[in-house]
C-alpha cells in the first residue's frame, strides 16, 4: 500500500483492445491458469488484441488489471471442466 500512496504503482484498467473498443464479447485475449506455476498465462494472439487507452493512462501506468477472455476451468489442474 505505501507503494501506491507514493505513486511508485500507477495503475489502470486495461479492457479496450484495439480491434474490439469495448466490446467484450470480441475480445481476443485469453488468461489460462498454470497450476504449476500457480499464475496466469496471458496470451494476445493478433496485434488487434493489443490493450488500447485514451489519453495517457497507457504511458503512466506501471501495473494494470486485465479483462480478458477465458474459458472457465478447474482451478486446480487448468483443464476445461469442473
Amino acid at each position: 500500500m505505501p507503494q501506491i500512496l507514493n505513486y511508485d504503482i500507477i495503475g489502470c484498467y486495461a479492457q479496450t483492445e484495439l480491434g474490439h473498443g469495448s466490446n467484450v464479447r470480441g475480445l481476443e485475449t485469453t488468461a489460462t491458469w498454470d497450476p504449476t506455476k500457480k499464475e496466469f498465462e496471458i496470451h494476445s494472439p493478433h496485434l488487434t488484441a493489443s490493450k488500447w487507452w485514451n489519453g495517457s493512462m497507457g504511458r503512466t501506468a506501471t501495473h494494470a488489471v486485465r479483462r480478458t477472455s477465458s474459458p472457465l476451468c478447474n482451478p486446480h489442474t487448468g483443464r476445461l471442466g469442473t
